[in-house]
């Protein structure tokens, strides 16, 4: 009966271990699948080097937060996202001041747009630069390609511009009391920067809305 009992918990055991493997395997085929189908191969850099969309089918365009939250999230089945934001983001940092697109030296891309209004510059989401998050996002997708590669040259193109978005974060968004804020400064810039960007997502107790400036837990998180 012993050696019965044995030879039956070994089968059931591998049955349920042959499941489990399978679930796993449809798993990531299906978070495989879906990358892919955020794949932007206008902006493909090289097999090495690609880049996803926000959303599929609103927000099929380039989010600085987004492209980074994904990408670092997605390193442990490959870096090629995360070198493909990186080098994406990195060569749309601004460069001045233009408060049309919340644009300030060494700020981060928040979203490049491609429809008309944008491209008519109608709107300033052609290249528009109100965002908290992307860079602190940035530094730290930087170090997470580190840990998983251990590259220093591959990394290098990269340091400039995240030390450059931690010396804006310093210069344009510290205030006083310690706390990382945001504001915007253009006509039709996002009242709200942070992850809950919708014009009424930040509120009080009551429910009342927090006017600018503002400062959120998750961002001096990113910060720190």
């Amino acid at each position: 009966k012993r050696e019965t009992f044995l030879t039956s918990s070994s089968a059931q055991r591998t049955a349920a271990d042959d499941d489990l493997t399978s679930g796993v395997q449809r798993v990531l085929h299906r978070c495989r699948y879906d990358l892919a189908a955020l794949r932007l191969y206008d902006l493909d850099g090289g097999d090495h080097d690609w880049k996803l969309a926000a959303g599929v089918p609103t927000y099929v365009a380039v989010f600085g937060r987004d492209m980074l939250a994904a990408a670092w999230q997605a390193s442990l089945v490959s870096v090629d996202m995360l070198r493909g934001a990186l080098s994406c983001l990195a060569e749309r940092t601004a460069k001045d001041r233009n408060d049309w697109r919340d644009a300030l030296p060494g700020r981060m891309l928040h979203e490049q747009q491609t429809d008309p209004l944008s491209a008519l510059n109608f709107t300033p989401h052609g290249r528009y630069f109100g965002t908290i998050t992307t860079p602190f996002l940035f530094p730290i997708a930087v170090a997470e390609l580190w840990r998983w590669t251990g590259d220093a040259e591959l990394l290098k193109p990269f340091l400039e511009p995240a030390l450059g978005a931690l010396a804006w974060a310093d210069e344009w968004s510290l205030a006083e009391s310690g706390f990382y804020e945001y504001r915007t400064r253009s006509e039709q810039g996002m009242k709200n920067q942070a992850w809950k960007d919708s014009d009424d997502a930040i509120v009080r107790p009551d429910g009342s809305q927090v006017d600018a400036p503002i400062g959120t837990c998750a961002t001096q998180a990113f910060a720190y």
